[in-house]
Formats: C-alpha cells, structure tokens, sequence
C-alpha cells in the first residue's frame, strides 16, 4: 500500500516524521499480518473455526457411512457419559459431534486420516489408529481433549452459555460449525435410544466395517448366482454372515456370504466373504478381527 505524501508548510521536520510514523502505526492495526495468529483467532464468545472436514460431508466413493446409528456405539457413548458424570449439554454435545462426524459409527476411514466416531486425526496428536478406533478412548478424547486444546467437559466449564453445538465445535474445529446444532433433534432421540437398548428393552443390532481388494458382485441370496450389483473395492459395512455356495478356488475360497448394502444395487444383497482383505479360507472378520455375527 502507498501511504499518502502529509505536507505542510507550518510544520518542522519532526512534525513531518511524527504524522507519517501515526499513518504507519494505523495501518498496521488495521491489517494483520497474514498468516498471524491474530487472523486465526475467534472471535470474543465464539468457538474458532477450523479446516476439520467430517466424514459425512464426503463423497461416498471415499468413505462408506451408515444411513444410521450403530447401536453399540450409542450404548459406548452413554456408559462413558454415566461414568464421567458430565452435563446434560456435555453429553448432548457428545451425541450431536458423533452423529455430525460418523452419523455414530466408528468408521475405518475419514478426511485425510481421520478414523472414528469423532473423526479424530492420529496425525495431530489424538492417538494411534487403534487407539481412535477404540470407542471408550475417542469419546474420553473428546471429553478431555488434544493438548493444548481443552476437551468439552472444560469447554462447557468455561463457556456456561454455549449451546452444545458450540462446545462441539470448539473441540472439532470444523470447516462446518453450524452442523453440530443443526444435528440437536437427531441427537435428542439417539440419547433416547441408548436409553432404550442399556435398559435391555431393545437388543442393539450390528453391523461391522471390512475392506473389500477388488469390486465384488453381489447376489440376493448366498446360493444365487444372478448378479444383481456391485460392492466397490473399499472401505464398506456388512450386516452379518450366512453359509452359502463356495467363491474362489482350491488354494483360497470361502463359503460365507455377507449381507450388505452394495454401491450399484438395491440393498439388502448379499457378497461373498472371499473379498474381505486380510483373513483366511472360510473366515467373516471385521477390520477389528471381530467375528461377523450370522444373520
């Protein structure tokens, strides 16, 4: 920027000095520098915002997420928020970041390295793949927080008049701010069905992640042999297993069938576990090493 030439005749050369050196101070305070930390800084009483990306804002190609909850997450989440005593809007912020992040799943795959219900990064400090995939450890993440950055419990703490979606995106630091609010309905009624599932009233079904090496085909029965879709090669969930005609060959095969939602397809179908990566003849095993339940 060109600073305007302050002439006056009345004046002496420090007089002169002196009026630039203000234009000068003025200037500075009212552009940051780029890149400062001044720039980056919330504004007095809002959450900061941040270049976090939930996984629910990606394309499906790059990561498969459930239409719903996993019950099992639900009940995860309630038990930790029973046991750590936090608030009310603690815990609704827990169920609002978990259904915005995963819609409650704790997925194997996110944007750059993000993995879990939280969609929390190993790469920032969070913890270690295994460690993020681990339910019980996300959410006390989320409660405590990645230092230096407080968790939601000091969050909360320090922020008495936030709403639970702004606690949640102080820790988050999302590229989405608002979604967090805009999930309070949604996590309303899924604190409501943990409830319901620890009470024993309703029995929490599964589904599990698995990684697929190749696109497979899918059929709607383990004994069909009419292609109906196409489960692509990936990150996906599958129901559960159901013994059905053998895939592959002498050396490498597999009788069981996965029930799935395929990428091209109606739902409900069915491909053969011969797909999964990392597991022998005849095994139906997560990402975990969990068993596939049957069907």
């Amino acid at each position: 920027m060109k600073l305007p030439t302050v002439r006056s005749r009345s004046r002496s050369r420090s007089g002169r000095l002196t009026a630039v050196v203000g234009v000068l101070v003025a200037v500075a305070l009212a552009v940051p520098l780029v890149g400062s930390s001044s720039a980056a800084a919330a504004a007095p009483g809002e959450p900061h915002s941040g270049s976090h990306v939930p996984a629910t804002e990606l394309p499906h190609v790059e990561c498969a997420i459930p239409a719903q909850a996993d019950d099992n997450v639900l009940v995860i989440l309630k038990h930790v928020a029973d046991q750590r005593q936090v608030t009310d809007k603690v815990r609704l912020a827990m169920y609002e970041t978990a259904w915005v992040e995963s819609h409650a799943n704790n997925l194997n795959c996110g944007d750059r390295d993000s993995v879990g219900v939280f969609q929390q990064r190993p790469s920032m400090g969070w913890g270690t793949v295994d460690q993020l995939l681990n339910v019980d450890y996300a959410t006390g993440k989320f409660l405590d927080g990645n230092a230096p950055l407080p968790g939601a419990i000091v969050v909360d703490q320090q922020n008495p008049g936030w709403t639970a979606g702004e606690v949640s995106q102080e820790v988050q630091r999302s590229a989405y701010p608002e979604r967090y609010d805009q999930a309070e309905g949604t996590a309303r009624e899924l604190i409501a069905r943990a409830a319901e599932i620890d009470d024993g009233t309703t029995p929490p079904p599964s589904h599990y992640f698995v990684n697929t090496f190749a696109d497979a085909p899918v059929f709607d029965s383990p004994t069909s042999t009419t292609r109906t879709g196409t489960l692509n090669e990936g990150s996906n969930y599958v129901y559960c297993k159901v013994w059905g005609r053998v895939t592959g060959d002498n050396s490498t095969f597999n009788h069981w069938w996965l029930k799935t939602d395929p990428d091209v397809g109606p739902a409900g179908q069915y491909v053969s576990a011969y797909y999964l990566s990392g597991w022998g003849n005849d095994e139906a095993n997560d990402v975990s090493g969990t068993e596939i339940r049957d069907c």
